[in-house]
């Protein structure tokens, strides 16, 4: 099993019914393709971006091999930083980020992504 997400019941009554029910939680196995695009929405967001090496680290070098060129032309347009170690999104990149993020979500689905290695 690779990464799975867990989630409480919202129903009370469920969750009363104990260690014998497991407390009603539910858990759902997310794909590797949607961790990563997961993993970029939420780093992106930080003003200090994601560590490239991170990417590397959890997904694999093609991962960071296959979004630098995305992540170039985001650099060329204004959009973001790229350094050796680490993108980030400009201050017009934050304001136009679900559209970037679109621009993502095309690769990755047809992207082979290995399962995350976690440390």
């Amino acid at each position: 099993t690779g990464i799975v997400r867990v989630e409480n019941p919202k129903d009370i009554d469920l969750f009363l019914k104990g260690s014998k029910n497991f407390w009603g939680t539910q858990v759902e196995e997310v794909l590797s393709k949607d961790y990563l695009l997961e993993y970029l929405m939420m780093g992106l967001r930080l003003t200090d971006g994601i560590k490239l090496k991170d990417i590397e680290r959890i997904f694999g070098t093609e991962c960071v091999n296959f979004l630098k060129p995305l992540f170039q032309l985001w650099q060329q347009e204004g959009q973001s930083v790229l350094t050796k170690d680490r993108i980030c999104l400009t201050s017009r990149g934050m304001e136009i980020m679900n559209p970037l993020l679109l621009q993502l979500m095309d690769p990755i689905e047809h992207l082979t992504v290995p399962s995350p290695r976690w440390p």
